[in-house]
């Protein structure tokens, strides 16, 4: 009597536990979830870039505020530029005062435009 070889049984019970139909199942709900992070990370990414250099404008100081942070307090602005409100960080030691002209660098992104302060802060207005 011709006696099997066991290396053949255990190779075929192997073939069987990869193709379960429960596993190919996860392996088809892996995919689709791996696939649905690259696509929400590309949307982000897509939403945040900016588009296109960054343009110069000028707005006006309307107040100021801060921003807790894990690091400390970070003091913001309130500015009035091209006909609304943005808030911006400011760089610690700067000297604006409410009124004052800020100068700030635009930047479109996929959800608008986006502030940040320019290389000189703040100038006062000219004296009428």
């Amino acid at each position: 009597m011709a006696q099997k070889h066991p290396g053949g049984m255990l190779r075929r019970a192997r073939e069987r536990v990869l193709m379960a139909p429960d596993t190919r199942a996860n392996l088809i709900g892996f995919g689709l979830m791996v696939g649905a992070v690259i696509a929400i990370g590309a949307l982000a990414f897509w939403i945040g870039a900016p588009r296109g250099a960054p343009v110069e404008v000028d707005g006006v100081v309307v107040g100021f505020g801060l921003e807790e942070t894990e690091i400390g307090s970070l003091p913001l602005a309130r500015v009035q530029v091209e006909g609304r409100l943005a808030t911006v960080r400011l760089p610690r030691g700067v000297a604006c005062a409410k009124g004052d002209r800020m100068h700030l660098l635009k930047s479109r992104g996929g959800l608008g435009a986006r502030y940040e302060v320019a290389s000189r802060v703040c100038s006062r207005p000219p004296e009428a």
